[in-house]
């Protein structure tokens, strides 16, 4: 698989189509080059980066390659504060996130936002048919080790992010039906190979008032 190119990213076209808040879009470009950043990290090594089949099988090159240690860990910084103003700065309160957890949230839900973001996973990735970012993947671009067993619990079943539906771990084929928590509704959902992404909201309520 060849490395995306370098297209004007879908985050500015929303940004301009007035899509999400101005927070939410500066951190998603943020993200971005990040992301474009450990994708040239990663070419830098790579004995075929343009070889066509790439992440559907392994050559000896790439397996002498992980035996020598020879892929870099992906650099990213730790999460930077969310704002005062804006929708990320409301969606923190709302759901008791602080910055590490947002900055998770924004990897989860990139590639909804700019289609590249799954060629570029896939490519972190060495797998074509994963295009949303894993746990260990989510947490390098988020400033933490993936073999942290602390940094890990951020998307565990207790965590805020997943036991306030905002986040859906999947486990391929070995999970079954996702059943929102109290106060939250299914909107629809979208496979990606083995996986499915559920979408959904807080539950409107039926009394008037509330």
């Amino acid at each position: 698989m060849s490395a995306p190119n370098d297209a004007p990213s879908d985050v500015d076209q929303v940004d301009a189509l007035g899509g999400p808040s101005s927070d939410v879009v500066e951190r998603l470009r943020a993200l971005s080059t990040g992301v474009q950043a450990a994708v040239a990290a990663r070419r830098a090594v790579d004995p075929s980066p343009d070889d066509p089949f790439r992440g559907l099988y392994l050559g000896d090159e790439e397996i002498d390659r992980l035996l020598a240690g020879e892929v870099p860990p992906i650099d990213a910084p730790l999460a930077e504060p969310v704002d005062d103003d804006g929708r990320l700065a409301a969606l923190a309160t709302g759901f008791g996130l602080d910055p590490i957890d947002v900055q998770l949230l924004l990897v989860v839900v990139a590639p909804d936002v700019d289609s590249r973001f799954e060629r570029y996973y896939g490519y972190l990735h060495d797998d074509v048919t994963r295009r949303r970012a894993s746990i260990g993947l989510a947490l390098e671009l988020s400033g933490l080790h993936p073999a942290s067993g602390a940094a890990r619990q951020r998307l565990s079943p207790a965590s805020a992010l997943v036991k306030g539906g905002l986040v859906v771990v999947e486990r391929a084929t070995r999970g079954g039906t996702w059943v929102w928590p109290d106060g939250s509704e299914g909107l629809r959902s979208r496979r990606y190979g083995e996986a499915t992404l559920w979408y959904g909201r807080a539950a409107l309520s039926d009394s008037p008032g509330e």
